[in-house]
């Protein structure tokens, strides 16, 4: 815009925004990126096993620590606060160490 007020020539208006664009984009983009947060943060490896379903493969003992979950065709140890039985739908709350903490998954009545 200020090199419009100086000249009329395209060519020198032109060049001025490609020059200026080029030097501004670069400085600028790091501090944008700075203070916006996109909230598009992506779980990878195990962590990305939280909130999926599997299903118990081995009996969930409390008193034993024992037990085992099917998850994206991967068997995983796994701990739950009660006893779970061969079979039955579990939802992954998070991970301590190698074992998955699961909990029954509630069937939903319509």
């Amino acid at each position: 815009m200020v090199a419009s007020f100086i000249t009329s020539n395209i060519a020198i208006q032109t060049a001025v925004f490609v020059i200026s664009s080029s030097i501004l984009i670069p400085l600028t983009k790091p501090l944008v990126n700075k203070y916006i947060d996109d909230g598009k943060s992506i779980q990878t490896n195990a962590y990305s096993l939280i909130g999926q379903i599997g299903v118990v493969t081995f009996d969930i003992d409390v008193l034993n620590g024992s037990g085992q979950v099917k998850v994206n065709g991967e068997i995983w140890s796994a701990k739950a606060e009660e006893n779970i039985l061969k079979g039955t739908e579990v939802e992954i709350l998070r991970i301590d160490g190698v074992k998955l903490i699961v909990k029954p998954k509630i069937p939903v009545l319509n």
